[in-house]
C-alpha cells in the first residue's frame, strides 16, 4: 500500500493495526492536508448486509461534528477493498501515555473530561462506541482528546441466535467471537447481551481505573479468569493504590463499574457533570490515606429516658444541633435529620440502619434529666460488626446545653479522626438563651418535619411563639420564612401573600446572622417562585449549600430550579445529592423522581417514583406526577389508573381532584373531567387552589383557549408553579402559541425568544 495513490490519496506510512483494519497515514492531493485512511477487512463488508449497516453507521458517525471524536471525511470501495478516510491526528494513543504507576489525578481527569464529552455526544446522536480503550483514544501535541473507531462497532453487534464466548480486539469473525476488547468489556457485553450507552459508561469506568492506577481494573492470568472477574468480581478501590485521590472521584468510578447495567450510572451526560464538579472542586477534599473508609454517620435521636415532653424536645435538639454541626465537617457524610428521625422510637438493630442508611458508623445516645442537671450518655457504633468505638457519659447543669452540644460533637469528631480545617473546636453557636424559645423552635420543626399542610400550620404557630419569646433569636425567623415558602409553592397558600412575609422574614435573619442557610434557602425560593429572579435565585440556593452541604432541602429545590432553567443533567445530579444525604426521605426522594420527569427519562422516573411511593404509600404530589409521565408516554389508561388511586389516597385533597380531572381527560372521559373542574372552580372561590392546576386540566382536554387563560391567570397571581412552564409535557402543544411566548417572556426566562 505505501507509495499507492488511491482515488485522491497518496499513502505515505502504515499507522497502526488491529482487529479492526490497517491504519495509513496520507496525503489529500487535492485539498494538500494530511489524512488517515482505514482498509477495512474483508470480514466487516464482504456480507450486503454488514456492508449496508457499516455505511450507514459510518454516516452517521460522520455528523457528530464534535471536537473529541475523530471526524470521518469519507467512504469508499476500490477493487473489492472498502476504506474510511478520517482526519488525521499527529500524537499518541492513551495506551502509549498512562505510566505504570498511573496518571496525576489533574491528569487524568482533563482527559478523562474530554472523553466523557465525546462519548456524551455520540449517544445522544444514537451512537455506541463499543470498544473504549486507550489505544482508540488519541491525544494530540497539544494535550487535545480525539476518540477513534467511532460507529464502527454497531456494525459488529451480536446477531440472534450467535454466542459470544472469549476476547478479541476487533469484529466477530466467526463463532465464539466477542465485539470489543476483553479487559474493557462490560459484564452484558461479556455475556452476549443486546449492548446499549450503559456498557460504554462500564467501559469508561475501566479506562479511568488504569489512568490512575495504570492497572487494569479486571485483568487476571487467562481470559477465562478475567471474563470470570468482569462478570463476577470487584476491581480493587483505587484509593487502595492511589493515595489522596477525590472521596467523589472514587464514587464515580464505582459507580461507573457496577455489574448490573439497571443500577449503574445511566447517561454519560451524568459522568461528565460529575466530572465537571470535580474539576471546581477545591484541591483540600481528598479521599483518607488508601485502605481508609471515608466516615460517615448517621446521629439517631436520642432516648428520652424520663418520658416526658420537656425532655423530649431536649433530647430532639441535642440530636438537631450534632447533625447540623457534624454536616459542615468535610469528608464526613451525615445523614440528614428526616432520615435520622424515621428511626426516633424504633427498636431496629444498628447495622440493619447502617447498613440501610449506607453508613459506617452509628451514634446513639439517651437523655435522663433531674431538677436542673441532665445526663446525657452517647456511643459511636461500628455497622460492619456492631462494636462499641466510643462511649462517653456528660453530666451538666440544662443552662449549658450548647456546652454539651459542642463538647459531644467534638469527641465524635476525634474519635472519627477527622480533622477540621483551620478551626481548632467545632463552631457551635449559641442562638438563643431563652429555653423556652429553643423549646418552641424545636416543637416547630417537629411539625414541619411531617411535611403535611397541617404540620406546617402548627410549625408556623411555634416558631412565632418561640419569636415573641426572644425577638433577637434569629431561627425561628429562618423557620418561619422557609416554611411560608414552602406552602406558597406547594400551592396551600396564596402566594401574593405569603412570599412577601416569607422575605421579610428572610431578610430580618440575614440581618441578625448572615450564615443560616435556611434564611439563604428562603430568599432564594422567593426569587424563584415569586419574583422570577434567576440569578438572584441561583446565588442564594449556591450560599445556602455552601453554609451547610448537608442540608437536604437546600440541593433539592436548587434541582427544581436548575430544572427551570432547562439544566437538566445538573438537577438530576442535585436531586441525587439530595438522595444520598437523606435516603430514606420522602421528599427528597420526591425530588428525584421529578427531576427524571422533567429530564424526560420516564423510566427511571417511574422506577423512582415506584420507590418513593414504597417508603410513604400514602404520597398524593408523586401518583400526581406519576399520571403525568404515563400521559407524557401516551399510556392513558395507567395515567387515569395512578389518578383514581391519588384521589382515593388523597380523599378530597384539591391536587388529588386536579389530577383526576387530567386522568379523566387524558383517558376521553370528557363530561367526567369538566364535572370535576366545575366543582374545583366551585372550591376556589372559597380558598386558594393553583391556577396552574386548572391549566393542566384543560391542556388534557386539548382546550387551548382556556389553558392558556389559566396560564395567565396563574401569572396574575403569581403562582410559583408557573415556574415548570417550559418543562411540563402537559404544555408542549403550546409552545407555538403567542401567547405561551410571552408568558415565557414575561417571566424573564434567559432563553425566551425576543
Amino acid at each position: 500500500m505505501i507509495g499507492r495513490t488511491i482515488a485522491h490519496y497518496e499513502i505515505i506510512e502504515k499507522l497502526a493495526e488491529g482487529g479492526m483494519g490497517v491504519v495509513y497515514k496520507a496525503r489529500d492531493t487535492h485539498l494538500d492536508r494530511f489524512v488517515a485512511i482505514k482498509a477495512l477487512p474483508p470480514e466487516l463488508t464482504g456480507d450486503p448486509e454488514r456492508k449496508r449497516r457499516f455505511v450507514q453507521e459510518a454516516k452517521a458517525a460522520s455528523a457528530l461534528n464534535h471536537p473529541n471524536i475523530i471526524t470521518i471525511h469519507d467512504i469508499w470501495s476500490d477493487g473489492g477493498a472498502d476504506f474510511i478516510v478520517m482526519e488525521y491526528v499527529p500524537g499518541k494513543t492513551l495506551y502509549e501515555l498512562v505510566p505504570r504507576e498511573g496518571m496525576p489525578v489533574k491528569e487524568a481527569l482533563k482527559y478523562a473530561m474530554q472523553i466523557a464529552d465525546g462519548l456524551a455526544k455520540a449517544h445522544s446522536a444514537g451512537i455506541v462506541h463499543r470498544d473504549v480503550k486507550p489505544s482508540n483514544i488519541m491525544v494530540s501535541e497539544d494535550g487535545f482528546v480525539k476518540l477513534l473507531d467511532f460507529g464502527l462497532a454497531k456494525l459488529i453487534e451480536p446477531q440472534a441466535g450467535e454466542s459470544d464466548a472469549t476476547d478479541t480486539v476487533g469484529p466477530r469473525t466467526g463463532e465464539g467471537k466477542l465485539p470489543g476488547t476483553l479487559a474493557y468489556m462490560s459484564p452484558e457485553q461479556a455475556e452476549g447481551w443486546k449492548l446499549d450507552a450503559r456498557s460504554d459508561i462500564f467501559a469508561f469506568g475501566a479506562l479511568l481505573y488504569e489512568m490512575l492506577t495504570g492497572r487494569r481494573a479486571f485483568q487476571r492470568e487467562s481470559k477465562v479468569s478475567t471474563l470470570s472477574a468482569i462478570v463476577r468480581e470487584e476491581p480493587q478501590p483505587v484509593s487502595h493504590v492511589v493515595e489522596g485521590l477525590p472521596v467523589e472521584l472514587e464514587k464515580l468510578i464505582s459507580r461507573c463499574l457496577r455489574k448490573d447495567r439497571n443500577r449503574r450510572i445511566q447517561h454519560m451526560g451524568d459522568v461528565k457533570l460529575a466530572l465537571e464538579e470535580l474539576q471546581a472542586e477545591p484541591a483540600g477534599r481528598r479521599a483518607p490515606s488508601a485502605g481508609v473508609v471515608t466516615p460517615s454517620i448517621v446521629v439517631l435521636p436520642f432516648v428520652n429516658l424520663n418520658r416526658d415532653e420537656e425532655t423530649e424536645f431536649f433530647s430532639d435538639g441535642l440530636t438537631e444541633e450534632l447533625i447540623n454541626a457534624l454536616a459542615q465537617v468535610e469528608n464526613v457524610r451525615v445523614i440528614s435529620r428526616t432520615s435520622a428521625f424515621h428511626f426516633k422510637g424504633k427498636t431496629e438493630d444498628i447495622r440493619t440502619v447502617g447498613q440501610r442508611l449506607q453508613v459506617n458508623t452509628v451514634l446513639e445516645g439517651s437523655v435522663r434529666r433531674a431538677g436542673n442537671r441532665v445526663r446525657i450518655t452517647a456511643q459511636l457504633v461500628s455497622v460492619a460488626d456492631g462494636s462499641h468505638l466510643w462511649s462517653q457519659r456528660f453530666d451538666r447543669e440544662l443552662k449549658d446545653i450548647f456546652d454539651v452540644q459542642d463538647e459531644v460533637a467534638r469527641a465524635i469528631l476525634d474519635t472519627l479522626r477527622v480533622k477540621l480545617a483551620g478551626e481548632p473546636q467545632l463552631p457551635v453557636k449559641r442562638p438563643t438563651q431563652n429555653l423556652e424559645a429553643y423549646r418552641l423552635y424545636l416543637k416547630g420543626l417537629q411539625q414541619v418535619g411531617k411535611w403535611t399542610h397541617e404540620g406546617m400550620e402548627r410549625g408556623i404557630e411555634f416558631f412565632g411563639q418561640a419569636r415573641r419569646l426572644d425577638p433577637d433569636y434569629p431561627h425561628p425567623y429562618a423557620a418561619l420564612a422557609c416554611t411560608r415558602a414552602w406552602l406558597a409553592v406547594l400551592g396551600r397558600s396564596a402566594p401574593r401573600q405569603a412570599m412577601p412575609r416569607a422575605k421579610a422574614e428572610a431578610l430580618r435573619t440575614l440581618e441578625m446572622d448572615d450564615k443560616l442557610p435556611e434564611a439563604h434557602l428562603a430568599l432564594a425560593m422567593v426569587l424563584h417562585f415569586f419574583e422570577w429572579e434567576w440569578a438572584g435565585a441561583e446565588r442564594e440556593y449556591k450560599r445556602a449549600i455552601e453554609l451547610n452541604p448537608g442540608w437536604t432541602m437546600s440541593h433539592g429545590w436548587y434541582s427544581f430550579f436548575l430544572a427551570h432553567m432547562s439544566r437538566l443533567d445538573e438537577a438530576i445530579a442535585e436531586a441525587r445529592r439530595a438522595v444520598e444525604l437523606d435516603p430514606i426521605n420522602v421528599v427528597a426522594n420526591r425530588f428525584l423522581s421529578m427531576s427524571y420527569y422533567y429530564a424526560s427519562r420516564f423510566d427511571e422516573f417511574v422506577q423512582q417514583g415506584r420507590a418513593t411511593l414504597e417508603l410513604d404509600p400514602n404520597e398524593v404530589p408523586t401518583r400526581w406526577f406519576l399520571a403525568l409521565a404515563y400521559a407524557a408516554r401516551g399510556n392513558y389508561q395507567e395515567s387515569l389508573a395512578m389518578a383514581e388511586e391519588a384521589s382515593l389516597v388523597g380523599r378530597g385533597d384539591p391536587v388529588a381532584l386536579i389530577g383526576l380531572a387530567f386522568g379523566y381527560g387524558v383517558a376521553g372521559r370528557r363530561e367526567e373531567a369538566l364535572k370535576l373542574l366545575g366543582e374545583l372552580k366551585e372550591r376556589r372561590a372559597q380558598a386558594y387552589c393553583p391556577a396552574w392546576l386548572l391549566a393542566i386540566d384543560y391542556a388534557s382536554l386539548g382546550h387551548t383557549d382556556e389553558c392558556l387563560k389559566w396560564l395567565e391567570k396563574a401569572y396574575e397571581e403569581r403562582d410559583g408553579l408557573l415556574c415548570n412552564i417550559k418543562v411540563a409535557h402537559a404544555f408542549r402543544q403550546l409552545r407555538s402559541e403567542p401567547r405561551y411566548q410571552n408568558l415565557l417572556r414575561s417571566m424573564h426566562f434567559p432563553d425566551a425568544q425576543p
